[in-house]
């Protein structure tokens, strides 16, 4: 967990601030932020998945798009690999010569993008059995750059979505704000029943579900090319 993601973990205080504001019950209201904890566990768990993911997405993108291009100026794979290792990154650094094709294989094996693995497995075949390079690595190749694109797409749909329903979200707790305050003491007299209190906090632990599974989906994605 880097610097940047502590700031996910101020939901838990917040949470208990909150929650103690609306139900004035301290015990109730550090199981709610306790429960906001584990879910900022979750969601920090799916974030780091999906970063892993853009990551592979990215070199596997660099890779097939310099090869691409060098393959235009020698027939040899290893060699062209070799014009451009010095622009790739540390997962495709110093692969050797005779076995070249097998450790790139062992590699998109690595990647759960089929686009790549394919792309790896055709430099297989026109390494032993020659051909027009182009023309047997087209398929895959568009598949590795449209992979790139689809993921993109989606993720700026998503943060659309993601705003608007965030906007919902923080509607539901103004309202809440706003009948602890504007019923005053009937709404305190509504605590002192606890089926009342314990209705309340459970709603309160639904909505911080939810926000979760928010966020989760956000950094879940379904790309075409996997």
């Amino acid at each position: 967990m880097n610097k940047k993601d502590g700031i996910y973990f101020l939901s838990v205080p917040l949470t208990f601030l909150l929650s103690f504001y609306i139900i004035n019950d301290w015990i109730l209201a550090l199981l709610i932020s306790l429960f906001a904890g584990s879910m900022t566990f979750w969601v920090l768990k799916n974030k780091k998945i999906d970063k892993n993911f853009y990551h592979q997405i990215e070199i596997i993108y660099e890779f097939t798009n310099f090869m691409n291009v060098q393959m235009l100026s020698t027939p040899n794979v290893y060699e062209g690999y070799q014009a451009i290792e010095a622009y790739l990154s540390n997962e495709f650094q110093g692969l050797s010569g005779d076995e070249f094709t097998t450790q790139v294989e062992d590699i998109a094996n690595n990647f759960p993008l089929i686009g790549f693995q394919l792309y790896a497995n055709t430099l297989t075949l026109y390494t032993n059995n020659g051909g027009d390079f182009y023309k047997l690595t087209k398929a895959p190749s568009d598949l590795c750059q449209k992979t790139k694109v689809h993921y993109l797409q989606l993720k700026k749909k998503k943060k659309v979505k993601l705003f608007e329903l965030f906007v919902l979200y923080f509607l539901w707790i103004f309202v809440l704000v706003f009948l602890k305050i504007g019923l005053g003491q009937y709404f305190e007299k509504m605590l002192d029943n606890p089926i009342c209190k314990l209705s309340l906090a459970l709603m309160l632990i639904i909505g911080l579900y939810s926000f979760a599974k928010l966020w989760i989906t956000f950094y879940q994605n379904k790309i075409r090319g996997l």
